[in-house]
């Protein structure tokens, strides 16, 4: 059971972190593009950017959707939102919340969650509120990390440890969640190295 420790422990990991963290991740944090072209997004959209974090995928998608659309990041840690507004323009909002306990209208066309799920303590939830915030036929896409298949298996006890010390979980059933809160689930990416990409359609 997600915990207020969770997210407590989790603002402290970030709260050391927020400083390195584009410095550092872009090792490992691969097929973020990928991410964002699964959504189809077009000028004028919506975008929901769950666990935003330091807004590494911002440029990406406004690119696509223009000063005409609205990009709304979301974030726990309000030092990784120091940093993602850094990269703010005025089409792009922030709120410091948990995602788990979101409540926001219906009326975004495309959700994204990039290398969140696996950290946020209300992950079941916080899957549940994104199908609920996002407009029938939109999309939700999940970029995350997934167990170390084909060649980079036998480095999987290393690398779960590695995660694990980073405050990610890659035992949760991201797809078999999706797929009872969207009417189809599409995995773009199987999990043949580390990363998974699913897409879903409400």
């Amino acid at each position: 059971m997600a915990s207020e420790a969770d997210s407590r422990a989790l603002q402290r990991f970030y709260r050391w972190n927020a400083p390195i963290y584009d410095l550092t991740r872009w090792t490992i944090l691969h097929f973020r593009r990928a991410a964002v072209e699964a959504m189809r997004l077009s000028p004028g959209m919506k975008v929901l950017d769950l666990g935003c974090g330091t807004g590494l995928s911002f440029r990406l998608i406004t690119r696509r959707i223009g000063h005409e659309g609205v990009l709304v990041g979301v974030d726990l840690s309000a030092d990784m939102l120091r940093r993602a507004a850094r990269r703010q323009t005025r089409n792009i909002h922030l709120i410091c919340a948990e995602a788990g306990d979101l409540h926001l209208k219906p009326t975004f066309d495309a959700v994204l969650m990039a290398y969140s799920l696996t950290m946020i303590p209300k992950w079941e939830s916080a899957i549940r509120h994104a199908s609920k915030h996002v407009r029938e036929g939109g999309t939700i896409v999940i970029l995350d990390f997934g167990r170390p298949e084909g060649r980079f298996s036998m480095f999987r006890r290393a690398f779960d440890r590695y995660l694990a010390l980073n405050h990610v979980r890659t035992d949760r059933d991201l797809k078999g969640l999706l797929q009872q809160n969207v009417n189809r689930v599409e995995v773009l990416r199987p999990v043949s190295s580390y990363a998974t990409l699913l897409r879903g359609t409400r």
